[in-house]
């Protein structure tokens, strides 16, 4: 049997499918009918010739600026992919001890429920993000919440976008780092569109590649000092030993978890910002290790989330293995996957009744 990536019978994983979102070449393509399209495993690759760079050039820049602004009260999202720039690395922010602590009630968990929609706007094969205007995409994601609150009155549903704003490639890229990082312009947009509803957070998520996972968090500095502004990271796709993603499964350690950590709490005390969200994504033991030596801090949720897809009895299966198993756990995800959770018999999906009777109950709840 299989769930999200990994083959559980016989412990070995297997390739990723198209719905976990790893693309290749210089940036995302939108034109999913490419007949250049290519494949990686069960994954489809769109390629996007070198020469886009000129679009983030002169005029076309100016240009895209308006057309989102316009797309947003069109509710007719942009079509245009941008290759990618290359910014400077932000320094590690400074410890400001003299900041305000900030008061409880500007903590997200466990008062509320993160119900969120994940994915990339300029691809439709990582997820709703890209799959639907954003009217389209805020009808459903406000109906989700909606249920939620039906479901669970005493843990009131706060909306979240989840953009992946770094990812993961089997191309090596300019650097070789085998990663896809958006530009200010296409984060700038997903920050616009999760604008759009108020109370709306967003998460930027990152596959690392071979990239080390401190540069690519201090690339997201300018938007993480943001207060509605967190942060996801995908062990799956953060590759050890030279290894190319999608090829192996990655894996995130303890250590760089607190790293991150320690990152988000200084950003917090620099800026007197609320409480960061932290999510780590997983379906397998050997993604996350050492889980119990995740520090605790004041400034930085950590919700442990189950990523894998299946039948409904196999994603319960897993989260009892990869969740449940871990006493520091505090807060707990899980994703649903609106497309592959229904291709094992019953086929379909996750009852809001079934997530929240698991045991611990999740808070962040995800659908790609």
């Amino acid at each position: 049997m299989n769930i999200g990536n990994h083959n559980v019978a016989t412990n070995e994983k297997i390739i990723a499918t198209e719905e976990k979102g790893l693309l290749v070449a210089n940036n995302l393509s939108m034109d999913e009918t490419n007949n250049e399209s290519k494949r990686f495993g069960n994954n489809t690759m769109n390629t996007c010739n070198i020469n886009e760079k000129k679009r983030n050039m002169g005029i076309r820049t100016y240009l895209y600026n308006i057309i989102i602004f316009v797309a947003l009260f069109y509710s007719e999202a942009s079509t245009k992919s941008y290759c990618l720039e290359n910014t400077n690395e932000v320094p590690f922010p400074k410890n400001k001890l003299n900041k305000k602590v900030n008061d409880s009630d500007k903590y997200i968990l466990p008062d509320r429920r993160i119900v969120a929609y994940y994915g990339n706007f300029d691809s439709r094969k990582m997820g709703v993000l890209g799959e639907y205007s954003p009217l389209q995409m805020w009808n459903k994601l406000k109906t989700e919440a909606a249920q939620w609150n039906a479901a669970d009155p005493t843990t009131p549903a706060i909306m979240a976008l989840h953009y992946v704003a770094i990812v993961a490639s089997n191309y090596p890229g300019n650097d070789g780092q085998y990663i896809n990082r958006m530009n200010k312009y296409q984060i700038q947009n997903a920050i616009s569109i999760a604008g759009m509803e108020k109370d709306t957070i967003l998460f930027l998520d990152i596959q690392p590649g071979l990239s080390d996972l401190r540069y690519e968090v201090a690339k997201l500095h300018s938007y993480l000092k943001m207060p509605n502004v967190h942060l996801g990271v995908d062990p799956e796709f953060m590759m050890h030993n030279g290894n190319i993603p999608g090829k192996v499964i990655g894996s995130i350690s303890s250590v760089e978890i607190n790293y991150i950590i320690d990152y988000l709490s200084n950003l917090v005390e620099e800026f007197n910002l609320p409480p960061k969200v932290l999510i780590i994504h997983r379906f397998t033991k050997r993604m996350v290790i050492d889980f119990d030596k995740v520090k605790k801090s004041k400034n930085v949720q950590v919700v442990l989330n189950m990523d894998g897809f299946g039948a409904p009895v196999l994603k319960k299966t897993k989260y009892s293995q990869v969740i449940s198993s871990e006493p520091n756990a505090i807060y707990t995800g899980i994703k649903i996957f609106y497309k592959n959770d229904l291709i094992s018999p019953p086929h379909r999906l996750l009852s809001k009744q079934e997530i929240l009777n698991l045991e611990p109950k999740p808070l962040y709840i995800q659908y790609q």
